[in-house]
């Protein structure tokens, strides 16, 4: 319920930020190529789409200028997204809209429950201990 609530959050704040095309979907493609440059293919296996469905939102995205294309230097044929400035300039904004949204949790809960509240999470996220959290994908 909370992760639907920071969604709907979320969507709503891009709204207010004059956004109103940014889609959840449009962040995990964004949250996976901050890690590192990839392909069309390995973003479809990690958001559970068809190719057809992924080639559709990169297109949109190249489109809005927040994707670039690439060919790979071994295959011509395989081409390599990554992030654009603005595709970058638009993670920031969400990373920033996330905070108020936390902020707002925090008038909520409190500072120190919040912090209680994220250091469990990450307990249940990363058991090993792992510095990085596990890659998200929507909930179709």
């Amino acid at each position: 319920m909370a992760f639907r609530r920071l969604g709907d959050d979320l969507q709503a704040q891009m709204i207010g930020r004059g956004r109103p095309w940014i889609r959840p979907v449009h962040g995990y493609v964004l949250q996976i190529l901050r890690r590192r440059p990839t392909t069309a293919t390995e973003i479809s296996a990690l958001l559970g789409v068809t190719k057809q469905a992924t080639s559709k939102l990169i297109d949109q995205m190249v489109e809005e200028r927040l994707l670039a294309r690439s060919s790979c230097c071994n295959d011509a044929r395989v081409k390599i997204l990554k992030l654009t400035p603005r595709g970058w300039e638009l993670l920031k904004e969400i990373e920033s809209a996330t905070e108020e949204i936390e902020q707002l949790w925090a008038q909520v809960l409190g500072d120190q429950r919040l912090q209680s509240l994220r250091t469990d999470l990450w307990a249940v996220l990363c058991p090993q201990g792992e510095a990085d959290l596990p890659a998200t994908r929507p909930i179709w």
